[in-house]
């Protein structure tokens, strides 16, 4: 599968569960940190690898990732994360996670919120 089918895929999918507005920045790189324990799993892995996803641990601070985050943050990516590192059970926003600060004070981008 071409990864702007799979972009395509992606976009539709997340239009469906959330609200996504993007406007004035139409990127190919789209970087998608996924948690590592997604990695082997059948769909999420292979979807992960097909989109060029950095893996992620959640746990503990990923200094890899975060630096290859922001590296292709400076070539022009744009990032998907949720700022929680998870998805809410109960639909309300939890606490946030320190690395989308850091992420947000070291890049200079943007970052949006909806609810």
């Amino acid at each position: 599968m071409k990864y702007k089918t799979v972009r395509s895929i992606v976009r539709f999918i997340m239009n469906m569960i959330a609200r996504v507005e993007v406007r004035g920045m139409e990127r190919e790189d789209i970087i998608m940190p996924i948690a590592v324990k997604y990695k082997n799993h059948p769909l999420y892995g292979m979807l992960g690898r097909l989109v060029n996803a950095i893996w992620l641990n959640r746990f503990e601070a990923d200094y890899a990732a975060l630096r290859e985050i922001l590296k292709r943050m400076e070539h022009g990516g744009m990032m998907v994360i949720a700022p929680e590192g998870t998805r809410s059970k109960t639909e309300a926003l939890q606490e946030g996670k320190p690395g989308v600060a850091f992420l947000a004070g070291k890049s200079g981008y943007l970052f949006c919120l909806w609810l």
